[in-house]
């Protein structure tokens, strides 16, 4: 904790919490450093969701609706709600006296 202490304080920050992505640096070659708010672009609230022009979130959001829209994912969620466990608990359920 003390040596987190000690890099809050010579960031010029004076709690943790105020780290953002600019005060992070990464190597990504000899000769080259960038900082963290370059690597991951800022997005704002709701930006997923309404869709974003940027490169960067674009492609995974992509992805995730692609997996979302699967076939075998809306037939698993049909059994489980058209029988399965649930099912047979609900069964289970109305014997009892």
């Amino acid at each position: 904790m003390r040596e987190l202490g000690e890099l809050t304080a010579a960031a010029g920050l004076d709690h943790p919490n105020q780290f953002r992505p600019i005060h992070i640096s990464r190597r990504i070659s000899a000769a080259e450093v960038v900082t963290f708010a370059d690597i991951y672009p800022h997005l704002d609230k709701g930006a997923l969701l309404s869709g974003t022009v940027n490169a960067r979130w674009s492609q995974p959001k992509a992805m995730a609706d692609r997996i979302r829209s699967a076939p075998w994912l809306k037939t698993r969620q049909s059994r489980c709600e058209l029988g399965g466990l649930g099912a047979a608990m609900g069964q289970a359920k109305r014997k009892r006296p």
